[in-house]
């Protein structure tokens, strides 16, 4: 006789959930702000005048709003874990690309814009799959605590 026993009184323990989606967070926060800190070093070295500098963030910002569109329907399909999990490798080659893409194409601004823009895409996929998992981790820890009461 092989039954299956299951544990009724358990209660499911999302902390590695939870931990994964706060080191997500700090990778993002990495991503995000480190190419601002390397502006004045981008001026200096590559000899990028300032205006086209300050055309990055505005770039930016701007494929940030369409990749988040796109972004937001994609998740859908293919699933928050393989989102998150995708957007991750992202960020590993965006920061591999923000050392070599300046020295590798003809024009180093060229390379920082590209760069800014894959980093768009991997941020979209993340934000996209990790705050429904946060929202429901919350929710569900939230009624877990509702029912102790």
């Amino acid at each position: 006789m092989n039954k299956e026993i299951t544990d009724t009184t358990s209660k499911p323990n999302y902390k590695k959930t939870l931990r994964a989606c706060y080191l997500g967070f700090i990778t993002q926060a990495i991503t995000a702000n480190f190419a601002p800190l390397v502006f004045l070093k981008l001026h200096h070295d590559y000899q990028i005048p300032l205006g086209l500098i300050a055309l990055i963030p505005t770039a930016f910002f701007f494929t940030q709003l369409v990749v988040d569109i796109f972004c937001a329907r994609f998740v859908d399909k293919i699933g928050y874990r393989v989102s998150i999990v995708t957007s991750e490798v992202f960020s590993a080659i965006g920061l591999i690309a923000l050392a070599f893409l300046p020295d590798v194409l003809p024009s180093a601004f060229v390379g920082m814009i590209s760069q800014k823009a894959g980093d768009n895409l991997q941020r979209g996929l993340f934000f996209g799959g990790i705050f429904p998992v946060i929202l429901i981790v919350f929710l569900i820890i939230l009624k877990l605590m509702k029912g102790k009461n």
